[in-house]
């Protein structure tokens, strides 16, 4: 009987593992408005399209603020380098909108969007 339920654990146990693991798809899509990663992204984009330089600003600072939400979820279930990858995107377009450079906050936006659709796959 021992055996059996120490199987059980070991079995259960990796099969909640793998059920975190593989759970990145899930968890960085938007639970409310507040952390919809992908919808800010987009509202930035067309922020700098439209040279919104203070719009852009204010939806950048609400993107980074989603992220940090979102990252929490998915630091287990996605690899740290892309992570890692998409967060160094965010602080240059912080930059770049700053300084007010459309085509580089256009290029990082679109390699922040790559590196998006790369999370948890």
């Amino acid at each position: 009987m021992n055996k059996i339920i120490s199987y059980l654990t070991i079995y259960g146990l990796l099969g909640l593992f793998i059920l975190i693991m593989n759970s990145g798809v899930f968890l960085k899509n938007p639970m409310g408005e507040e952390d919809d990663v992908l919808g800010y992204l987009e509202t930035v984009g067309e922020n700098v399209q439209a040279e919104q330089w203070n719009d852009a600003g204010r939806n950048a600072a609400k993107l980074t603020k989603a992220w940090d939400a979102v990252a929490k979820r998915v630091q287990f279930s996605v690899e740290r380098n892309e992570m890692g990858a998409f967060s160094v995107s965010l602080a240059r377009l912080q930059g770049l909108i700053l300084a007010r450079n459309q085509a580089g906050a256009l290029a990082e936006l679109y390699e922040a969007r790559e590196h998006w659709d790369n999370l948890g796959n």
